[in-house]
């Protein structure tokens, strides 16, 4: 009998969880993974309906109904087209500062988790580009001289497959958090614990 799993998972997680946890559950063809993305202020009520088994996201509020821990930190690094007058020395303030970036972000207006910390430091980047996806944003830095910060896990799944060089950013960025959702309701039953032990093992 096939067993499915839900999972509520950003387009980004998409890409760096669902090839390892596909390769880990090779050994079971009777098992089939429905990912989906959620709006974050619909993820709890998902979890408690059992239309969710699981989220994976940043650190968000949520009610003692719904348990998380937290899976794997990813720091921020900064990609730029291979041959980017930037890309061939390390990335001092002066030059981040100087170039233009691409933001990605659902949102039409606002920082991004970087800008509070360089505001922080008392400087302001020129964001030129807004979008939506990374994907997008990684085909316009290797067309421009525009610089992208993003995390890292999926920014090397992308620079192994395009002419992008990575480099660490001019200050010390926060992390961002990804963390495991779930609804205590449902969370001593077996096949959701030994569910929830194939996604604690992704790194």
């Amino acid at each position: 009998q096939r067993k499915t799993y839900s999972l509520g998972l950003r387009d980004i997680l998409e890409s760096t969880f669902l090839p390892q946890l596909m390769n880990r559950l090779d050994a079971y063809p009777e098992l089939e993974i429905v990912s989906q993305r959620i709006a974050r202020r619909e993820m709890e009520t998902q979890l408690a309906a059992g239309k969710l088994d699981f989220a994976v996201d940043v650190l968000l509020p949520v009610s003692n109904q719904t348990s998380h821990e937290l899976l794997r930190q990813d720091r921020l690094v900064v990609l730029a087209r291979r041959d980017h007058p930037q890309s061939d020395r390390v990335l001092d303030m002066e030059g981040y500062l100087e170039a233009q970036h691409v933001l990605v972000s659902s949102r039409t207006e606002g920082p991004g988790i970087e800008d509070f910390e360089l505001s922080r430091l008392g400087v302001h980047r020129d964001i030129r580009l807004r979008c939506q996806h990374y994907f997008a944003a990684c085909r316009v830095v290797e067309e421009t001289d525009l610089l992208l910060t993003m995390p890292e896990t999926y920014a090397r799944i992308i620079a192994e497959r395009s002419d992008l060089a990575l480099m660490d950013p001019p200050a010390d960025l926060p992390s961002i958090d990804v963390h495991l959702y779930w609804h205590r309701a449902y969370e001593k039953e077996p096949a959701l614990v030994w569910f929830r032990e194939q996604l604690r093992s992704i790194s």
